[in-house]
């Protein structure tokens, strides 16, 4: 809520209060001016409806009266053509009747241009006019019979009742929220014009009956009586026209017409029906020119109720608006007296405040406003007083406050030039100065000589942007002995923000500093400068998610006897120095503990497990490549050498105990002739079982829960520096959400005998990711036991049956002095390469490398393993070698890729070597998402 109010309380901030309540008037009349535009709009709608129905009604009654004369025009000619005789009265009342359907016509067309102009490109009273050239007695042809020209009436009339469904839409002739308008208009444009239509077909077809009545006759009446009894039904049976203004007399034609309608129908059922075909006939004649009359009447009658009910609901129209005006006005008239009370209310309060603060303001903190209601501004009044008493309250806190430092702080002022203003008693007894010869010196009076000038330059760039400095400075006394003071500086503003003067407020530290450095000496090695176990201990109590990496020179006591201890300290120095360099980089802390012993503290975040080894290696040949002397006598370079171990936290959670395993691991790593050895759990025999154990557990609860999952490492080509492949690497999910490396769970897992099930979880998540990647290769990793285990190449073939775009799948088998029997591996290639399959031998090089695997192994890529690429941009055997490899893969039609690219020059060196595919950090790291 104060978000979405701070963009309008801005704005009420910069506004005067007399222009905050004009604002809130002239916004009232705004809201209120919307909905009542919302009225003057409806009205003006309502009225240009009303106007267009009228209209419309006119329309309607001339298009009736034209009707009216082709009906009469009909039934002439029907006559007509009938007499042999042609009678000259019969042709005379023709051509009046014509005359009149011109002038009729010629009366809509008037109309329609003085109104809407909406007939001249209408189809319908396009085509009834074109028709009416046809029925004229003159251009009636000789053998047209009477039931063929009473036919194009028929379809002229039709014309004629489309073209008023036309002018009705568009004049909105009974589209109106009023149901009578829409009662009556449909009446007038449709009902009632076919009752009279039917009637006149009724009162033609019993013009032609005779005493053999023919079966079309008979079905025509029978038609004609049928919709003449549902017309009758649908006009007596309304209840909508009850408030019409002449209800009553449109009410009684309506039951006169259906009476009428009733004896009709009923004659035309005896006629039909064979009974006194020649009495029904007449009478048929008689009852119809009846109920036309009657229906005329009628029409004349609804077309008055439709004018009289737009009249009425106009002047209902003009009432709500007037009296929506008046509502408004009175609203407005009230709103602003309402707001004139509460302008005056609330000012004659806030002067009342405005006295008070200007009383606080000269000095007078004692005040008490009395309080007439308890509203608002009553509560900011009893605030008011709250706030006085508080502020006398205050006051006398402030003012103990001030003793209180003064009696145990050094205390002193400066104007903005960094002139002493005031020093308190304890800066004089501190010092050895007077308040005198304080006053009026600049603070470099206590400056201790030791302490350069720039040393001042941070704080005075602090405290004049306005922000308080911290720090600890050494002083000076007058007798020119040191005191060291934890000092804070404050500037002091005034009310426009701008630095008046600067307080400093110190506390003379200096046994407390003198402590510190004996302190500090128990933490520290004194022949490197560097922390000793002492604050590793402490580092560990805090630390999150440790690895230890410990370091040790192999036979240094040798070393101490044979060269003598100062050159053993100097070789420890340049360790110390070295480590203390690379620190920067690698992020992490570093120890010195009793003799040759160097712990490297790092926390998991700032270290990947995927490559520890390679590491912690690296840091080995570095030290071993760097750290050395040369001895005086013969300039014969003194090397030493490295052994090396690491624990992780993983091991154990007293993170204490990683100092020993590191230490153990160390050992190990110097009987088995290594570099470096991650610890792990059978290094301690009393512990590994049951580690394994609670690993075991680990492992199948993370199958049984699905938290076995894939992550993707990117392998790019060197042609075009695009990804093109992925290399799919197992990761196990902790139940703390920690990614947890292969490095950690799968040597248990093999022993466990739980690799089987996890190839096959790789392999299914694997095929799933790239199901709908049908431009991406992906690779899975097989070791001669996923071969050898006929249920995991069982799963591989069922899965390959049904996968699309096989083709895309590499295998990496990899490369092992396990590999004795080359039958087994063929005979897995062979099948799988049914389906396009491709194969790499994966850690080419590692160790064991034996170029027979190439020849026997029928294999698409060669990947040369990280131990040969690591250093390739310093050691020229691996440069040699690497090359080599390279060369003879593509004698043999191999591609090759690099693994543990981790720098641009060694993407750059593999590229020149002809390496055709690069893999490693420095290209993309595993995750778990494919880009």
């Amino acid at each position: 809520m104060k978000i979405l109010l701070a963009p309008a309380l801005f704005l009420m901030n910069k506004l005067s209060f007399k222009f905050k309540i004009l604002a809130s008037i002239s916004l009232l009349f705004f809201i209120l001016l919307f909905p009542s535009r919302d009225i003057f709009n409806t009205h003006i709608q309502e009225q240009e409806n009303q106007a267009l129905q009228l209209i419309g009604l006119e329309y309607m009654q001339i298009t009736h009266k034209i009707i009216n004369a082709l009906q009469k025009h009909r039934e002439n000619s029907y006559l007509y053509l009938q007499n042999k005789e042609k009678n000259i009265e019969l042709i005379e009342e023709l051509e009046d009747l014509e005359y009149l359907l011109y002038n009729r016509k010629k009366s809509l067309q008037r109309h329609d241009a003085e109104t809407l102009n909406i007939l001249n490109n209408n189809r319908n009273f396009g085509n009834a006019i074109s028709q009416f050239e046809l029925i004229k007695r003159d251009n009636i042809p000789k053998h047209i019979s009477p039931e063929e020209l009473s036919q194009k009436h028929i379809t002229i009339i039709k014309f004629l009742h489309k073209t008023l469904l036309d002018i009705s839409i568009a004049t909105k002739f009974n589209k109106s929220r009023d149901p009578r308008i829409n009662y009556l208009a449909n009446m007038l444009q449709d009902k009632l014009l076919h009752i009279y239509e039917y009637t006149d077909q009724l009162k033609i077809l019993a013009s032609n009956l005779s005493n053999s009545i023919k079966e079309e006759d008979k079905d025509h009446l029978y038609q004609l009586s049928s919709d003449l009894a549902r017309l009758e039904s649908d006009l007596i049976n309304n209840n909508t026209m009850s408030n019409v203004n002449n209800y009553y007399t449109i009410q009684t034609l309506t039951i006169n017409v259906s009476e009428t309608l009733k004896r009709l129908l009923k004659i035309g059922k005896g006629i039909i029906l064979n009974k006194n075909i020649l009495h029904d006939t007449k009478a048929l004649k008689e009852k119809t020119n009846s109920a036309m009359i009657t229906q005329n009447e009628l029409y004349d009658k609804f077309a008055y109720a439709y004018s009289d009910t737009i009249h009425s609901l106009n002047e209902n129209l003009e009432k709500k608006l007037r009296y929506s005006i008046v509502g408004f006005l009175i609203i407005l008239i009230i709103s602003t007296y309402i707001i004139i009370a509460f302008y005056q209310s609330i000012t004659r309060n806030l002067k009342k405040l405005q006295r008070a603060s200007e009383m606080i303001a000269e000095g007078n903190t004692n005040i008490h406003l009395k309080v007439e209601k308890r509203d608002e501004i009553g509560d900011a009044i009893v605030a008011f007083n709250i706030m006085s008493n508080k502020l006398n309250e205050n006051i006398s806190f402030l003012d103990g406050y001030k003793l209180a430092i003064d009696k145990s702080s050094i205390v002193s002022k400066t104007n903005l030039k960094g002139i002493i203003t005031y020093a308190n008693d304890m800066f004089c007894e501190v010092s050895g100065y007077s308040q005198k010869e304080l006053i009026g010196s600049p603070h470099s009076i206590v400056r201790h000589p030791d302490v350069p000038k720039s040393s001042f330059f941070d704080l005075w760039d602090t405290i004049q942007n306005k922000a308080i400095w911290k720090g600890t400075v050494k002083n000076r006394r007058k007798d020119g002995s040191a005191y060291i003071v934890n000092a804070t500086v404050i500037p002091i503003l005034d009310n426009r923000r701008e630095i008046i003067e600067y307080v400093a407020v110190r506390h003379d530290i200096t046994e407390l500093e003198e402590n510190k450095e004996e302190i500090k000496k128990q933490r520290v090695d004194l022949l490197t400068g560097l922390f000793n176990r002492n604050q590793l201990l402490e580092d560990l109590k805090t630390v999150v998610r440790p690895i230890l990496f410990y370091i040790n020179i192999d036979d240094f006591s040798g070393l101490n006897d044979f060269y003598g201890e100062s050159m053993g300290d100097d070789i420890l120095k340049q360790i110390a120095t070295l480590l203390s360099i690379i620190k920067e980089e690698k992020k992490f802390k570093l120890y010195k503990l009793e003799s040759d012993q160097f712990i490297l503290l790092f926390e998991e975040i700032y270290i990947s497990t995927d490559d520890i080894s390679y590491f912690f290696e690296n840091i080995v040949e570095t030290i071993e490549h760097k750290v050395g002397t040369t001895k005086n006598e013969n300039k014969n370079r003194i090397s030493i050498s490295i052994s090396s171990g690491a624990a992780t936290y993983k091991m154990s959670n007293d993170y204490n105990k990683l100092i020993l395993f590191s230490s153990i691991a160390r050992k190990k790593s110097l009987l088995e002739h290594k570099k470096f050895l991650l610890f792990h759990e059978n290094m301690r025999k009393p512990e590994e079982y049951a580690h394994n154990i609670e690993w075991v557990k680990r492992i199948k609860k993370a199958i049984k829960e699905d938290r076995i999952i894939c992550y993707y490492q990117p392998i790019y080509s060197n042609n075009n520096s695009n990804s093109t492949k992925y290399e799919s690497l197992v990761r196990l999910i902790d139940t703390d959400g920690e990614v947890i490396s292969p490095f950690f769970f799968l040597d248990i897992a093999r022993r466990a005998k739980l690799y089987p099930k996890i190839t096959q979880i790789v392999v299914d998540k694997a095929f799933e990711t790239f199901k709908e990647m049908p431009k991406t290769e992906f690779s899975i990793n097989l070791c001669i036991e996923d071969i050898l285990s006929e249920k995991t190449t069982n799963h591989i073939y069922n899965k390959l049956e049904n996968y699309p775009n096989p083709e895309r799948i590499i295998f990496e088998i990899t490369e092992s002095q396990e590999i004795v029997d080359y039958a087994i591996i063929n005979k897995f290639i062979k099948y799988v390469k049914q389906y396009n399959v491709k194969i790499a031998i994966d850690d080419f090089g590692s160790g064991y490398a034996n170029f027979e695997h190439i020849l026997n192994i029928d294999a698409d890529y060669i990947k040369i393993d990280g131990s040969l690429i690591k250093n390739i941009h310093t050691d020229e055997n691996s440069r040699v070698i690497t090359e080599a490899i390279i060369n003879f893969s593509k004698k043999l039609n191999r591609q090759t890729i690099v693994e543990f690219v981790h720098n641009e020059e060694v993407f750059q060196i593999v590229k020149e070597l002809g390496a055709d595919y690069s893999q490693g950090f420095h290209l993309g790291v595993p995750s778990l998402t494919v880009n």
